[in-house]
């Protein structure tokens, strides 16, 4: 894996057992601002370089909290979750969206993922990273000078699957197979 940069996306993960969001060998893998549904567990990453995944929530586990494998080194800051993990964490002890029904797992067009009021991922995010107001930056997809501010989650584009492969050499392109609604038309 090269350098991937993940930032300002809700990815879920629906009725599924050993659900992984990121394997493989890591290279610089750089998750920001990011929401997690569904998973069992975030990483099932090897190698030497350390990741970077600060301002993102994890909820609705599929058989509750877990990290996962990560390279040593890598930088799990300013995260909510319903343990702690990492430095800087808010804990989540309930539903923190306004509309997440987690029986029913994400629910296109019916799932709306803005926090509600006094959630724990309200201005306790990364303090270097400010919103539009100049408040400390909110975790998750709401987060930072460029959030995810249409009426609620997500609107278009969406992506369903992403099927990269593991490597490309110097000087060819790097083609990634997709499902879903994304492109120059939405």
């Amino acid at each position: 894996m090269d350098t991937v940069q993940v930032e300002n996306c809700v990815l879920s993960h629906v009725n599924a057992s050993n659900a992984v969001a990121f394997s493989g060998t890591a290279g610089a893998l750089s998750i920001r601002n990011c929401v997690f549904l569904g998973f069992n567990y975030l990483f099932n990453m090897s190698g030497s370089f350390p990741m970077w995944f600060v301002n993102n929530i994890m909820y609705d586990w599929n058989g509750g909290p877990n990290g996962g494998n990560y390279p040593p080194g890598s930088t799990i800051a300013y995260n909510a979750l319903s343990v702690p993990w990492g430095t800087d964490f808010a804990i989540i002890a309930s539903n923190p969206f306004l509309n997440y029904n987690a029986s029913n797992n994400y629910e296109y067009g019916v799932s709306n993922l803005h926090l509600v009021a006094g959630s724990p991922c309200i201005n306790s995010g990364d303090p270097v990273q400010l919103d539009f107001d100049g408040s400390r930056s909110d975790m998750g997809i709401y987060g930072g000078q460029t959030p995810f501010i249409d009426s609620g989650a997500p609107n278009y584009p969406f992506v369903q699957s992403l099927t990269v492969p593991p490597s490309v050499t110097v000087g060819n392109q790097l083609q990634i197979q997709s499902q879903g609604r994304i492109g120059r038309g939405y």
